[in-house]
């Protein structure tokens, strides 16, 4: 892949990192494998996973602000692929510009999305967020709430419909 100075204006003269830019992304969904596949990929001599797992570039503003060098840096080994996990891209509900800035910055990515039974992943995601402090509210008020997080991330359709705006079928 090869990127112009004037689509990554913080680059250098040099082009050398190029190549640690990620050709994979696992996008999701959460509480679906993610973890895991995350690890067995990285288990492979020809690929390297991002640390830390979650990097969340494209979806939290703090770190989308620190720029594609930054992104760069998360991505340690020299290795033939690069690959990142971060679920939090496929919930559109909280931030609808995931897929066009990874466009902008990655328009030949493959995409993994990972999927589990919508209901069993959304109680899941109740479940680890009742035991993180997160959540409160018993399961019944959780999951008939309007416009939840809970049902929101178990629309994969949905989701997935942002990504191929800018994605071939192929590429997921």
């Amino acid at each position: 892949m090869a990127f112009s100075n004037t689509v990554f204006p913080e680059r250098t003269a040099s082009f050398k990192r190029v190549e640690m830019l990620p050709g994979v992304i696992i996008i999701g969904a959460m509480r679906s494998g993610t973890t895991s596949l995350h690890y067995y990929l990285d288990l492979h001599p020809e690929i390297s996973m991002s640390v830390p797992k979650e990097v969340n570039f494209f979806c939290q503003e703090d770190k989308w602000s620190k720029g594609v060098a930054w992104y760069q840096s998360v991505f340690r080994q020299a290795a033939k692929l690069h690959g990142e996990s971060s679920p939090n891209y496929a919930k559109c509900h909280l931030c609808d510009k995931v897929a066009t800035r990874m466009h902008a910055t990655l328009p030949e990515v493959k995409l993994i999305y990972i999927l589990r039974d919508p209901l069993e992943r959304a109680i899941s995601h109740y479940i680890f967020n009742c035991l993180s402090g997160i959540e409160s509210r018993s399961i019944t008020e959780a999951l008939l709430s309007k416009n939840n997080t809970y049902i929101n991330t178990s629309k994969y359709y949905m989701q997935l419909e942002r990504f191929l705006e800018y994605y071939p079928e192929e590429n997921i």
